[in-house]
């Protein structure tokens, strides 16, 4: 992908800085005015932080979003540390997913070779990740016990919602599927639940974007 953005590097900071400070604002807007629960605005952030990174790597180029995603990292382990920002922190289990949660997408840059490949990690992250989270929450007893508590029904959401991304990219790009899409799905799968504490959300993103390889 483009080592430069197609806007200079200031302006296009600028835009990236304005558009996360809208929805970090707009969530805590919501948990505070409005009493949104926290796994509600987090699961917003998740979704809506994930749309939001897709362009970075044409608007900043990959060197200066991966330094983006490290200082968001670092003001959002601080703002954990200092107790702010709870609509993304105050949740009733350990987790650390925040933190790493741009740190991941910042991975996935730098291992895609192409920007689709980079959009269907993001893209995995974004909305598999979320719906395992979801139904894993809702629905299904614990998988395993250690290290990750993770779900029957979470992990087939992930896997089913990562088999609908590949099929729309596949409709998108307009090429035909590799025979290794669904065990590459299986395997991202894998990943997402072998990993507890919110560490998959660093390693979701670049592994399905290597799988993505494997897929078309």
């Amino acid at each position: 992908m483009s080592t430069t953005g197609v806007i200079p590097v200031v302006p296009g900071v600028l835009v990236v800085l304005l558009a996360y400070g809208l929805l970090f604002g707009c969530v805590e807007l919501l948990r505070r005015r409005w009493g949104v629960g926290a796994e509600t605005t987090r699961r917003l952030v998740h979704v809506l932080g994930t749309l939001l990174a897709l362009p970075l790597p044409i608007v900043l180029g990959v060197p200066v979003g991966v330094v983006m995603a490290v200082a968001l990292a670092g003001l959002l382990a601080l703002s954990r540390r200092r107790g702010t920002l709870g609509s993304v922190h105050d949740v009733q289990r350990t987790t650390i997913g925040e933190v790493v949660f741009p740190l991941g997408i910042a991975l996935a840059a730098v291992v895609a070779q192409d920007y689709a490949q980079y959009c269907f990690g993001v893209l995995v992250l974004g909305f598999a990740d979320a719906a395992a989270g979801i139904v894993g929450t809702r629905v299904g007893r614990p998988l395993r016990r250690w290290p990750a508590r993770k779900s029957v029904a979470g992990s087939t959401a992930f896997f089913v919602v990562t088999i609908g991304l590949a099929v729309a990219f596949v409709a998108a790009l307009g090429v035909e599927p590799a025979m290794l899409l669904v065990p590459s799905a299986l395997a991202v799968t894998l990943v997402e639940a072998l990993l507890a504490r919110g560490w998959d959300n660093l390693a979701v993103p670049s592994a399905a974007a290597l799988a993505f390889a494997w897929m078309f």
